[in-house]
This record gives structure tokens, C-alpha cells and sequence, in this order.
């Protein structure tokens, strides 16, 4: 980036098949910057971090640790020290029955199939066929879930695990016993017996 201002914006890089070239950006047109997907983080830390007294956390899923340290390798080369790069938060990935991250877009595109388990309202929360009070409890009840242990929240979900584990009444939680069931998808601790979910 060799200029940025509030209209423009002129970068310079280096193709791998055409070699060096510059771009002016305007919001009137002069050019399309397709910034890959590392470039792309670097530059919205870089301005994120450019912000002083806020405590920046970058959220991403799981399957983006191997992608931040490349991003932290860019950070450095641009002359931050280990001490000024972002707190990171890496969250549980929804997945399909394959396996593969749960793609919205792809799924929007038409390009994969809702897989089985999932709900629309996972596409788009305004087909949540309760009511906004309602969702939001079952969020924060799916969160208190997820962050009662490690276990449960450092591991990946299936759409259909999803949808269960929202279904849950509000108020529900994960409480240890050794005699009750284990309930599916959910882990407990070493040495804790099973798990139980249980209404509070």
C-alpha cells in the first residue's frame, strides 16, 4: 500500500505471471483489487492494530490456525514485534456430515446442499422458527455449554449436533455425574464420570 486517503487508495504488488504493477483505487472505479485471502487478513489486523487503545481480538475458527501463523510471519515482516500482534480466539467450526467446514456461500450459490441436520435458520437467523428473545437465550445457553470446558469448546461440531444442542431448554447445563448417560457430542472431563444435561 503505497497511498491511502479517504478517496483513493494506490498499491503496488507483484503478479506471479505478469510481474510489477500499481493500481489507483477510487470508489468510482480505476481498477479491481483482488486481495487473497492472507493478504486480505493482514491488511484488516494491520488496520485494526492502527486503532491505540483498544484491546483487538481476532475470532476465527479452528481451521484458520495454520493460516494465522502465516499471517503473524506478514505482520512481523512489516516491523511489528511478537508483543503488538492481535490476541486470538479460536472458536469451534460447524461442519457437514463429510466433514468439510459448513459453507454458507456455498450452500447460498447453490453450489452444495444443505446438509443433513442443518436448518435453515443457520443460513439466515430470520427463519429461527421462535421468536428473537427465544434465539438469543438459546445462544447464550449454547455459549455458557460450549465454554463450561475445553473439551467443549476446542473440537469441531456437526450441523445436526448444532441443531441439538440449540434445541436444548434454556437454562440447561452440562453437570457431572457417574451414573447418568452421556449425551451425544458432548465430552466430559477426564475423570468426571458423564455428563448429564440438566435443567437448572
Amino acid at each position: 500500500m503505497e497511498r491511502a486517503g479517504r478517496g483513493s487508495a494506490r498499491v503496488s504488488a507483484v503478479c506471479l505471471h505478469h510481474g510489477p504493477y500499481t493500481a489507483t483505487i477510487t470508489p468510482a472505479g480505476g481498477g479491481y483489487l483482488d486481495l487473497a485471502t492472507l493478504y486480505r487478513n493482514m491488511v484488516k489486523e494491520l488496520a485494526a492494530l492502527a486503532e491505540t487503545g483498544v484491546l483487538q481480538v481476532m475470532v476465527k475458527g479452528t481451521d484458520w490456525m495454520p493460516g494465522s501463523l502465516l499471517v503473524d510471519g506478514a505482520l512481523q515482516a512489516v516491523g511489528l514485534t511478537r508483543g503488538q500482534l492481535p490476541a486470538r480466539l479460536f472458536c469451534p467450526v460447524i461442519v457437514a456430515e463429510t466433514g468439510a467446514k459448513l459453507s454458507k456461500s456455498l450452500i447460498r450459490s447453490g453450489e452444495a446442499a444443505l446438509p443433513a441436520g442443518a436448518e435453515p435458520w443457520m443460513l439466515d437467523t430470520r427463519k429461527w422458527p421462535g421468536t428473537v428473545g427465544e434465539f438469543a437465550d438459546r445462544l447464550l445457553n449454547l455459549a455458557e455449554l460450549l465454554l463450561s470446558h475445553p473439551r467443549h469448546f476446542f473440537r469441531s461440531y456437526s450441523a445436526a449436533e448444532l441443531s441439538r444442542l440449540m434445541a436444548l431448554p434454556s437454562g440447561s447445563h452440562v453437570g457431572h455425574t457417574g451414573t447418568s448417560r452421556l449425551p451425544p457430542g458432548v465430552l466430559p472431563p477426564p475423570g468426571a464420570g458423564n455428563a448429564l444435561v440438566t435443567r437448572t
